[in-house]
């Protein structure tokens, strides 16, 4: 009895040890974003690229937006990424540039995303 204990708690350990490994190591997906498409990991952080500043945008948020918008997007990885944006940019960052026409309609759902959530 105490080996079939031992061998499913062993079980358990490595089941747990092989999803965390995963978790490290996800494969990258394919994403269009306006007429770019890119291969992301799936932990990427989205930034909004303004003239003088980016900003972090929510993924849910991001679903809201109409992606036809998207002038330039452009992915940062490995250590550029590590530099530029710290440990969230470990997974790599996508920036994201839309037309000087829909920046200010993008900013408008950012804020009403915060506002919903506060």
């Amino acid at each position: 009895m105490k080996n079939v204990f031992f061998l499913f708690l062993m079980l358990g350990v490595l089941l747990t040890f092989e999803a965390t490994a995963q978790d490290n190591s996800a494969k990258p997906k394919k994403v269009k974003l306006g007429k770019t498409k890119l291969m992301v990991h799936p932990d990427a952080i989205y930034m909004l690229k303004l003239e003088d500043k980016t900003i972090e945008i929510d993924l849910k948020v991001l679903e809201e937006i109409d992606l036809s918008w998207v002038v330039l997007a452009e992915s940062i990885t490995g250590e550029k990424a590590l530099v530029d944006y710290g440990d969230k940019g470990e997974f790599g960052v996508v920036l994201l540039t839309f037309t000087k026409e829909y920046e200010p309609e993008v900013l408008r759902i950012m804020q009403d995303a915060k506002r919903k959530r506060l």
